[in-house]
């Protein structure tokens, strides 16, 4: 995760850091703002919305291929072999 992480700009990496207390507290928007240089809490938010994007993307290409069937298609299977 921490090389997923240090992929992220400097300010998003921080940002996550500092709100989901990953060195240290969590802290809040308007403390992460103040200590980023003035940043509003809807930037602040902004740019952790942006982060987490970038995240899950990266995460995404990570995650392995489902090799079995959903489970709503396992279920409707299942029924249809029990009537």
């Amino acid at each position: 995760m921490q090389r997923r992480l240090e992929r992220l700009r400097e300010r998003e990496r921080l940002i996550l850091e500092r709100r989901f207390g990953l060195k240290g507290e969590p802290q809040s928007l308007e403390t992460v703002g103040r200590e980023l240089g003035r940043l509003t809490h809807e930037r602040v938010r902004q740019l952790q919305v942006q982060a987490l994007k970038q995240l899950e993307t990266e995460l995404a290409d990570l995650a392995p291929v489902p090799t079995t069937a959903p489970r709503a298609a396992q279920a409707r299977e299942a029924e249809r072999v029990s009537a």
